[in-house]
């Protein structure tokens, strides 16, 4: 069989070459390393000379977002970046956070660990920069509940809003201690002009006037890690702390009860990653902490465990979430897999991951629970 001749640009390169090819990849060396290297310099010569005059592809890591439309089962990497000229994509972004905008939950904003605001419009299909973002530590976005054009952002020390769909930014609220950063946003639901903003030194801020002006709430004396106002009842407001646990209002913030005696049966049960509402009752919660995944059907006042796979405290939860319309159907994972039950924990399917990539976020779609959204961070911390 004939060998075939090069084609195109490696063939007019090897015609005006001054050595022959052949010569060139047969050539003795005295050293086997020297002879590895001049392989290794052709193929990427070679390498580069096939892209010729376009672009070498972009190649995505397996980090960004995962989206899941049959319960978690098969997921499919969501990383498209609409850009002018070269393509690119979110595949190599460290998530910090995904949230969906509480008009439409096709709408999904991704903050990214170390800066970065992206924003997709159908349901992660394919995502846009916002490049008109501030300078700063971009630690939580927090969507209007009823002005799809209107988002606020926790920025370092400041807070900012939009009234023109990211276009151009508002300083609305700066801190005077320049170590103090802002960690938590919430809107209340039903009068969106209440705002709450929780600081990493422990205080509670609020404005009335949609962030015309402030004043301090409470003090916790603990970094404020979440904050959430219950849509059934706003009066009932819950604050998550770093080592000062869980805290409820009943009375729209004006009184405070810690929740440390009802959890005190749970080693770790005071330290909570992430708290759900179940709206499905009246004031329901579901929390991970470093106990494991725990219930409340009465605000607080007593608490369940899920019956994981793993013994207590023996499984950091990365993230969870369940489906708003049936709270029996719930979803976990670790560093390493997926964890899903259809009957409250009661039993529990294992599923690989689609990524090497930490998991961080997981959102369940409220409108389509069947769809899942899995955040991927470059690592746990």
């Amino acid at each position: 069989m004939k060998n075939e001749a090069p084609r195109g640009r490696a063939a007019r390169y090897l015609r005006n070459s001054p050595k022959p090819f052949n010569l060139l990849l047969c050539r003795s060396s005295d050293s086997a390393k020297e002879n590895k290297f001049l392989l290794l310099a052709i193929f990427v010569f070679l390498l580069l000379l096939g892209a010729g005059c376009g672009r070498a592809p972009l190649l995505p890591s397996d980090g960004g977002v995962f989206k899941s439309t049959d319960h978690a089962l098969t997921w499919q990497q969501k990383i498209d970046l609409l850009s002018a000229g070269q393509s690119k994509n979110i595949g190599g972004v460290s998530v910090l956070n995904l949230v969906f905008d509480p008009q439409d939950s096709r709408t999904i904003y991704l903050n990214a660990r170390g800066g970065g605001l992206f924003v997709s419009y159908n349901g992660a299909n394919s995502w846009q920069e916002i490049d008109t973002l501030p300078k700063g530590n971009l630690n939580v976005i927090a969507p209007d509940p009823k002005e799809k054009n209107i988002i606020y952002l926790g920025i370092g020390g400041k807070i900012f809003k939009t009234t023109t769909c990211c276009r151009d930014w508002q300083n609305i609220y700066l801190e005077a201690l320049a170590s103090t950063e802002i960690t938590a946003l919430a809107i209340d639901p039903v009068d969106h002009n209440k705002i709450l903003a929780g600081l990493s030194d422990g205080r509670l801020i609020k404005s009335i006037d949609a962030g015309v002006n402030w004043a301090t709430f409470y003090n916790f004396k603990a970094k404020i890690r979440q904050i959430l106002i219950n849509p059934n009842n706003t009066n009932t407001i819950y604050v998550n702390t770093l080592g000062q646990g869980v805290w409820r209002s009943a009375d729209a913030g004006n009184n405070w009860q810690s929740l440390d005696g009802a959890l005190k049966n749970y080693q770790g049960g005071r330290e909570a990653s992430l708290i759900l509402f179940d709206l499905t009752k009246n004031d329901s919660l579901i929390m991970a902490t470093n106990y494991g995944l725990l219930r409340s059907d009465d605000a607080g006042q007593d608490w369940s465990a899920y019956k994981l796979l793993s013994p207590a405290g023996r499984v950091k939860i990365t993230a969870f979430g369940f489906n708003p319309q049936n709270p029996n159907e719930i979803y976990y994972t670790s560093e390493s897999a997926l964890y899903r039950s259809f009957d409250g924990g009661n039993r529990w399917q294992t599923k690989p991951l689609p990524s090497k990539k930490i998991p961080v976020v997981l959102l369940v779609d409220p409108m389509t629970p069947a769809v899942i959204y899995l955040g991927l961070a470059n690592s746990g911390k």
